[in-house]
């Protein structure tokens, strides 16, 4: 027989303190109930609510998640009804996010999409959002995934991410895991250019620093450089190359695609020569 989802249980100490809350909170539809166990509807979607045999089975269902029209509000309707904000109320790319605990311990996950009228993020609000982003102790690969993909889709957002991903204290930056390398090759056209251009510029601070006389300064660009370095061989995108390509043909020739960013930053010789020799492994 076909597999068919029929509804989602939760296990509940008070079964009409739990479906008032559904109810009057959220504004599920009751179908039926009794003191034991009630059937409510979301869009179409079966929750059964089941009395507990005992204190250990309460609190260990799934999390259920709702999209919703006034996040503030909605949290300020449930927490008068006994529920408390897990955490802060996060701002992703996509939308307005929390997390809330019901009275009776299960995780309600709330999103306010972003209305396509809404302004983008800024590059600061790009950094400090990927600086939340990172520091999160708990936090799915599935998730991570999904926030980074939505991250990047904008200029400002992948500049954001990549300038606290590749400078900050993150233990991810030395070793990607699966659910980076995929957010960032779902979006190629939107991070190729700014991972070579990342490359190059720390490449060429890095002689800028040491010539100063700013050795840690030096070493940071060369983690930068480093942490670069691996992004591009883990992501292996053909975007990659030939942009990398195109950079060192300017490098080298002083002509072609890039040359106005080498005149712009104003790179001398031997740092041309730097960065056309990492472009070229």
């Amino acid at each position: 027989m076909t597999i068919q989802f029929r509804h989602i249980m939760l296990m509940i100490q008070d079964v009409p303190a739990a479906v008032k809350f559904y109810q009057e909170g959220l504004g599920l539809t009751v179908v039926n109930a009794s003191p034991n166990m009630a059937e409510l509807d979301a869009n179409g979607t079966k929750i059964i609510i089941h009395g507990a045999e005992n204190q250990a089975e309460v609190g260990g269902s799934p999390i259920l998640s709702f999209h919703v029209a006034d996040l503030l509000e909605t949290i300020a309707k449930l927490e008068s009804l006994g529920a408390s904000l897990q955490g802060r109320v996060r701002e992703p790319s996509f939308g307005k996010v929390a997390a809330m605990r019901s009275p009776e311990g299960h995780i309600i996950s709330l999103l306010q999409p972003k209305k396509a009228t809404e302004q983008p993020l800024t590059f600061e609000e790009a950094i400090a959002y990927t600086e939340t982003l990172l520091a999160r102790k708990y936090l799915d690969d599935a998730q991570l995934q999904s926030e980074i993909t939505n991250l990047v889709k904008t200029s400002n957002g992948a500049r954001g991410f990549f300038v606290c991903f590749l400078t900050g204290e993150w233990e991810l930056a030395d070793n990607p895991s699966p659910a980076i390398i995929q957010a960032l090759q779902a979006e190629p056209n939107a991070i190729a250019e700014l991972l070579v251009k990342n490359l190059a510029m720390s490449t060429a601070m890095a002689i800028t620093h040491r010539r100063n006389g700013s050795p840690d300064q030096a070493d940071d660009s060369d983690r930068v450089a480093k942490r670069t370095v691996l992004l591009i061989e883990k992501v292996d995108l053909p975007e990659v190359c030939a942009i990398a390509s195109q950079m060192l043909n300017s490098a080298t020739s002083n002509s072609g695609e890039y040359a106005a960013f080498f005149e712009k930053w104003g790179y001398d010789d031997e740092q041309k020569q730097a960065i056309a020799n990492v472009l070229n492994k």
